[in-house]
């Protein structure tokens, strides 16, 4: 992948300009989290995996260092998310024409 990932330091000794940083994915994670949670297009795994980091990113206030192969997950997560949901939007768009 060419996307380059927060960096996985630790919260406390990163500079404030990346600790906001860390900050504002996370929440940007925790919304997608509680949004993807309980769609029926995810397996038993994929569900537990955003169960998961759920947790980890409330009680660590955001502050969680998420590493690639989390990163690799909610990656294919959203690929996932982003591919079935593409063509059902077209067909109701022609539907409504």
């Amino acid at each position: 992948m060419a996307e380059r990932y927060p960096t996985t330091v630790m919260f406390r000794d990163l500079p404030p300009e990346e600790k906001a940083t860390r900050l504002e994915t996370a929440a940007d994670l925790l919304e997608l989290c509680r949004f993807w949670r309980g769609e029926p297009r995810l397996d038993a795994w994929q569900e537990g995996f955003l169960t998961g980091m759920t947790e980890i990113l409330r009680e660590t206030k955001g502050k969680a260092r998420i590493s690639d192969k989390q990163w690799a997950k909610f990656r294919e997560i959203q690929a996932l998310m982003e591919r079935d949901t593409g063509p059902s939007d077209e067909a109701d768009g022609a539907a409504d024409e």
